[in-house]
Protein backbone atom coordinates (compact mmCIF):
# COMPACT_ATOMS: atom_id res chain seq x y z
CA UNK A 1 0.00 0.00 0.00
CA UNK A 2 1.57 3.43 -0.98
CA UNK A 3 1.44 6.23 1.37
CA UNK A 4 -0.63 8.09 -0.67
CA UNK A 5 -3.43 5.50 -0.33
CA UNK A 6 -2.74 5.16 3.21
CA UNK A 7 -3.29 8.57 3.71
CA UNK A 8 -6.95 8.60 1.40
CA UNK A 9 -7.78 5.50 3.85
CA UNK A 10 -7.17 7.36 6.79
CA UNK A 11 -8.57 11.01 5.32
CA UNK A 12 -12.01 9.34 4.54
CA UNK A 13 -12.02 7.18 7.92
CA UNK A 14 -11.58 10.32 9.70
CA UNK A 15 -14.31 12.09 7.83
CA UNK A 16 -16.38 9.23 8.14
CA UNK A 17 -16.43 8.70 11.89
CA UNK A 18 -16.39 12.60 12.11
CA UNK A 19 -19.62 12.50 9.78
CA UNK A 20 -21.34 9.43 11.74
CA UNK A 21 -20.96 11.57 14.86
CA UNK A 22 -22.10 14.87 13.43
CA UNK A 23 -25.41 12.65 11.85
CA UNK A 24 -26.27 10.61 15.51
CA UNK A 25 -25.70 14.16 16.89
CA UNK A 26 -28.97 15.40 15.09
CA UNK A 27 -32.17 14.45 16.35
CA UNK A 28 -34.30 12.52 13.67
CA UNK A 29 -37.30 14.46 12.33
CA UNK A 30 -40.26 12.77 12.98
CA UNK A 31 -41.11 9.91 9.98
CA UNK A 32 -37.49 11.02 8.34
CA UNK A 33 -36.11 7.88 7.09
CA UNK A 34 -32.53 7.43 8.13
CA UNK A 35 -31.31 4.40 6.75
CA UNK A 36 -27.67 5.29 5.31
CA UNK A 37 -26.19 8.52 4.89
CA UNK A 38 -25.16 10.65 1.94
CA UNK A 39 -22.36 13.60 2.87
CA UNK A 40 -21.52 16.57 0.59
CA UNK A 41 -18.18 17.65 0.49
CA UNK A 42 -17.71 21.24 -1.21
CA UNK A 43 -14.58 22.85 -2.11
CA UNK A 44 -15.37 26.04 -4.10
CA UNK A 45 -17.67 24.53 -7.17
CA UNK A 46 -17.03 21.23 -6.71
CA UNK A 47 -19.29 18.92 -5.09
CA UNK A 48 -18.57 14.96 -4.11
CA UNK A 49 -21.20 12.85 -2.43
CA UNK A 50 -19.76 10.07 0.16
CA UNK A 51 -21.89 7.19 1.13
CA UNK A 52 -20.96 5.04 4.19
CA UNK A 53 -21.06 1.71 2.60
CA UNK A 54 -20.88 -1.96 3.74
CA UNK A 55 -20.31 -5.16 1.87
CA UNK A 56 -23.87 -6.54 2.90
CA UNK A 57 -26.90 -5.41 2.77
CA UNK A 58 -30.97 -6.32 3.04
CA UNK A 59 -33.60 -5.97 0.67
CA UNK A 60 -35.55 -3.77 2.25
CA UNK A 61 -32.84 -1.28 2.23
CA UNK A 62 -34.03 -0.29 -1.21
CA UNK A 63 -34.91 1.77 -2.66
CA UNK A 64 -32.90 4.17 -0.98
CA UNK A 65 -35.40 7.35 0.18
CA UNK A 66 -36.17 9.80 -2.20
CA UNK A 67 -33.37 12.75 -1.71
CA UNK A 68 -30.74 10.49 -1.50
CA UNK A 69 -32.19 8.50 -4.46
CA UNK A 70 -32.46 11.87 -5.80
CA UNK A 71 -28.87 12.86 -5.41
CA UNK A 72 -27.29 9.99 -6.96
CA UNK A 73 -28.77 10.11 -9.78
CA UNK A 74 -27.87 13.79 -10.50
CA UNK A 75 -23.58 12.10 -9.86
CA UNK A 76 -21.89 12.32 -13.31
CA UNK A 77 -19.56 9.41 -11.67
CA UNK A 78 -19.77 6.40 -9.31
CA UNK A 79 -16.51 6.17 -7.15
CA UNK A 80 -16.14 2.89 -5.35
CA UNK A 81 -13.07 1.38 -3.36
CA UNK A 82 -13.24 -1.31 -5.62
CA UNK A 83 -15.48 -2.04 -8.56
CA UNK A 84 -16.62 -5.49 -7.89
CA UNK A 85 -18.03 -5.93 -11.00
CA UNK A 86 -14.67 -6.65 -13.05
CA UNK A 87 -15.02 -10.14 -12.66
CA UNK A 88 -11.59 -10.61 -14.57
CA UNK A 89 -10.16 -8.43 -11.79
CA UNK A 90 -11.55 -10.15 -8.77
CA UNK A 91 -10.82 -13.77 -9.93
CA UNK A 92 -6.90 -12.39 -10.75
CA UNK A 93 -6.52 -10.97 -7.33
CA UNK A 94 -7.99 -14.01 -5.59
CA UNK A 95 -5.94 -16.47 -7.45
CA UNK A 96 -2.96 -13.92 -6.43
CA UNK A 97 -3.18 -13.25 -3.25
CA UNK A 98 -6.10 -15.49 -1.36
CA UNK A 99 -5.15 -18.32 -2.29
CA UNK A 100 -2.51 -21.41 -1.23
CA UNK A 101 -1.12 -22.35 -4.57
CA UNK A 102 -2.71 -25.67 -5.98
CA UNK A 103 -1.08 -29.17 -4.69
CA UNK A 104 0.73 -27.20 -1.14
CA UNK A 105 -0.88 -27.95 1.65
CA UNK A 106 -2.57 -24.78 2.60
CA UNK A 107 -3.73 -23.70 5.85
CA UNK A 108 -4.26 -26.92 6.91
CA UNK A 109 -0.06 -27.31 6.74
CA UNK A 110 0.27 -23.95 8.52
CA UNK A 111 -2.52 -24.48 11.50
CA UNK A 112 -1.52 -26.58 15.25
CA UNK A 113 -3.83 -29.14 15.50
CA UNK A 114 -6.24 -28.10 18.00
CA UNK A 115 -6.57 -24.80 15.89
CA UNK A 116 -7.22 -27.49 12.92
CA UNK A 117 -9.94 -28.98 14.53
CA UNK A 118 -12.03 -25.86 15.24
CA UNK A 119 -11.52 -24.17 11.77
CA UNK A 120 -12.47 -27.97 10.62
CA UNK A 121 -15.45 -27.65 12.33
CA UNK A 122 -16.35 -23.87 11.26
CA UNK A 123 -16.09 -25.15 7.86
CA UNK A 124 -18.11 -27.91 8.24
CA UNK A 125 -20.33 -26.02 10.22
CA UNK A 126 -20.90 -22.86 7.22
CA UNK A 127 -21.48 -25.93 4.81
CA UNK A 128 -18.03 -24.63 2.66
CA UNK A 129 -16.49 -27.09 0.55
CA UNK A 130 -13.16 -28.29 2.61
CA UNK A 131 -11.20 -28.78 -0.41
CA UNK A 132 -11.83 -24.96 -1.23
CA UNK A 133 -12.01 -23.91 2.28
CA UNK A 134 -8.09 -25.24 3.25
CA UNK A 135 -6.84 -23.21 -0.05
CA UNK A 136 -8.00 -19.94 1.49
CA UNK A 137 -5.18 -17.93 2.90
CA UNK A 138 -6.90 -17.14 6.70
CA UNK A 139 -8.16 -13.50 6.42
CA UNK A 140 -10.37 -14.75 2.91
CA UNK A 141 -12.07 -17.63 5.19
CA UNK A 142 -12.63 -15.19 8.07
CA UNK A 143 -14.26 -13.15 5.54
CA UNK A 144 -15.85 -15.97 3.96
CA UNK A 145 -17.30 -16.86 7.60
CA UNK A 146 -18.29 -13.95 8.13
CA UNK A 147 -20.00 -13.53 5.18
CA UNK A 148 -21.99 -16.93 5.55
CA UNK A 149 -23.27 -15.77 9.16
CA UNK A 150 -24.57 -12.60 7.31
CA UNK A 151 -26.23 -14.38 5.37
CA UNK A 152 -27.99 -16.38 7.94
CA UNK A 153 -29.00 -13.24 9.69
CA UNK A 154 -30.67 -12.38 6.44
CA UNK A 155 -27.83 -10.24 4.39
CA UNK A 156 -26.55 -10.57 0.99
CA UNK A 157 -23.75 -9.17 -0.98
CA UNK A 158 -26.06 -8.42 -3.94
CA UNK A 159 -27.82 -5.99 -1.68
CA UNK A 160 -24.56 -3.88 -0.60
CA UNK A 161 -25.16 -0.49 -1.22
CA UNK A 162 -22.06 -0.87 -3.22
CA UNK A 163 -23.67 -3.54 -5.71
CA UNK A 164 -26.87 -1.10 -5.93
CA UNK A 165 -24.49 1.51 -6.78
CA UNK A 166 -22.45 -0.07 -9.39
CA UNK A 167 -26.22 -1.40 -10.96
CA UNK A 168 -27.49 2.29 -10.74
CA UNK A 169 -24.37 3.73 -12.37
CA UNK A 170 -26.11 3.13 -15.06
CA UNK A 171 -23.58 4.00 -18.10
CA UNK A 172 -21.69 7.04 -15.90
CA UNK A 173 -18.10 6.21 -15.20
CA UNK A 174 -16.94 4.34 -12.33
CA UNK A 175 -13.80 4.95 -10.98
CA UNK A 176 -12.31 3.23 -7.81
CA UNK A 177 -9.78 4.71 -5.21
CA UNK A 178 -7.98 1.75 -4.76
CA UNK A 179 -9.36 -0.91 -6.73
CA UNK A 180 -9.08 -5.14 -6.74
CA UNK A 181 -5.54 -5.00 -6.22
CA UNK A 182 -4.78 -3.16 -3.46
CA UNK A 183 -7.60 -4.47 -1.33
Amino acid sequence: MTLVSLAARLFFSLLLAGGVAAASAQPAAAGHDRRGFLYEIRKGEQRALLMGTIHVGRADWFPLPAAQQARLDRATRIVLEADLGRADAVAAAISSYALYPAGSEGLAGALPPAVKTRVAQAIAAAGIDGASAWRMKPWLLASTLALREAEAAGYSTQAAVESQLLAQARGRPVDELEGVELQ
